[in-house]
């Protein structure tokens, strides 16, 4: 069982990865939550996972793409 230290860790990598995609400058750790929800909230996302499976989507949509130009 993990501790909530690594649960705050673990989102923050992935604040900023979303932040790292979006081209957007991450804040402090102590601001990540907020700053997370209105990035998420301005672009049409309700939450971090829905953002993944949408970066995922794309991902699978351009590889066949790829495939069919191929």
């Amino acid at each position: 069982m993990g501790s909530i230290i690594s649960k705050i860790n673990d989102d923050y990598e992935d604040y900023l990865y979303i932040c790292e995609e979006l081209n957007i400058l991450p804040k402090e750790m102590c601001n990540m939550y907020n700053h997370e929800r209105e990035i998420l909230k301005e672009i049409g996302f309700s939450s971090k996972y829905d953002f993944f499976k949408s970066l995922i989507r794309s991902e699978e949509i351009d590889s066949k793409i790829s495939d069919i130009l191929k």
